[in-house]
C-alpha cells in the first residue's frame, strides 16, 4: 500500500481543540466551573476524541472487572494490620501467577542475607550486628 493509499489519520488534538464541539465543552466548564465525567465523556464523543470512562482510584479498586480478575489482594502486616496491594495485571498461561506478600520490615532480612554471603558466618554477622556495624 502506498502513502497515498493509506487511511486517513485519526485528527490531531490541535484540530479537535479547535472544533465546535471542543469549543462549546470548553464554554460549558468556563461557566459551570467543572464538569462532571460523563459530561466529559460525551463531549469528547462528539468532538471525535478517542476516549474511555473517568474514573477515581476508589471506582477501579471496587470494580467487578478488577474483582473477577483478583488484581487486588490483602496481606497481614505485623505492624499495621491486613493491608491491600496490587497483584501483577498480567496473567498469561504457564507464567507464574505470584502472590502478594508484605514487604520487609527495616532490616528483618539482614541476616539471612548476608549468611549468604560468602565467608561470613552466623557467628561473625553476630559479632558485626554486636559492634553496630551492621
Amino acid at each position: 500500500m502506498s502513502a497515498t493509499e493509506q487511511t486517513v489519520a485519526p485528527k490531531g488534538v490541535a484540530d479537535l481543540l479547535e472544533s465546535d464541539d471542543a469549543r462549546a465543552l470548553l464554554e460549558t466548564a468556563k461557566e459551570n466551573g467543572r464538569l462532571t465525567a460523563d459530561e466529559i465523556a460525551v463531549a469528547l464523543d462528539a468532538a471525535g476524541v478517542p476516549q474511555g470512562p473517568i474514573r477515581a482510584v476508589d471506582e477501579i479498586l471496587t470494580d467487578e472487572h478488577v474483582a473477577a480478575r483478583t488484581l487486588v489482594e490483602t496481606f497481614a502486616h505485623p505492624t499495621i494490620g491486613d493491608f491491600p496491594a496490587l497483584r501483577v495485571p498480567l496473567k498469561l498461561d504457564g507464567w507464574d501467577d505470584p502472590t502478594v506478600s508484605r514487604p520487609p520490615l527495616l532490616s528483618e532480612h539482614t541476616d539471612s542475607g548476608r549468611a549468604e554471603w560468602p565467608k561470613l558466618s552466623r557467628e561473625r554477622i553476630a559479632q558485626l550486628r554486636e559492634a553496630k556495624a551492621i
